[in-house]
């Protein structure tokens, strides 16, 4: 008996599968997915290909291949990347996602309450200063992790409408300039990524004899 333990990200637990319970068609199709992702695999660097021209696209197309043989063959010869569970600590996304929630619920109210115009700062800013609370203050993760059914506000929050007017804009102003740095990063690193596998594709190429036999 061959007992795998598959871990289930979303249930936070594991299943035990006998894999000699499974049909020969079963365990042939386990085998191509597995392949199909191993094999696709290590090429986080080769993307955007919708934006590429013709020469880039085939560019690309090329260290693909490259890569998904250089896979195949650490396949052979025994090489491959362990499973890694998620993090235990990491706080699930639907929890982060109730207490920006919460936070932009509160946010609101506090403009509304400095005689301030909801409708004067916009959605982005609001997220933002949103975002900036709950990633400094762990109180709304434990409220949104206790799911109250009446929402309270930490006593300890304090809101000044002109600090958020200064502060948000200045949040969003530098998410969008983080954004365009880390695309314009991507991109180099892209193309520099793209020309070492095509230069070590084409020096294998050049060393290697093509082999006549089948590995047995």
């Amino acid at each position: 008996m061959t007992i795998h333990k598959i871990h289930i990200n979303k249930g936070n637990c594991d299943i035990e599968v006998d894999t000699e319970k499974l049909s020969d068609d079963v365990l042939y199709e386990l085998v191509a997915k597995a392949l199909t992702t191993i094999l696709n695999g290590k090429m986080t660097e080769i993307k955007n290909l919708k934006e590429m021209n013709e020469t880039e696209l085939a560019q690309a197309h090329k260290a693909a291949k490259a890569q998904a043989e250089e896979n195949l063959a650490d396949l052979y010869d025994g090489k491959i990347s362990k499973r890694k569970n998620a993090k235990k600590d990491k706080v699930p996304q639907y929890i982060l996602n109730e207490a920006k929630r919460m936070a932009k619920d509160w946010l609101i109210a506090q403009i509304k309450a400095s005689d301030g115009r909801v409708g004067s700062y916009t959605n982005a800013q609001k997220i933002a200063m949103a975002e900036y609370y709950v990633a400094n203050d762990p109180i709304w993760i434990k409220e949104a992790t206790e799911r109250l059914s009446r929402r309270v506000t930490p006593e300890h929050a304090v809101f000044d409408l002109s600090a958020f007017e200064k502060q948000s804009t200045a949040m969003v102003k530098a998410k969008k300039e983080a954004a365009a740095e880390r695309k314009a990063t991507e991109e180099k690193k892209t193309k520099a990524s793209l020309e070492t596998i095509v230069a070590a594709s084409q020096l294998r190429g050049g060393a290697q004899t093509p082999r006549t036999g089948r590995r047995q």
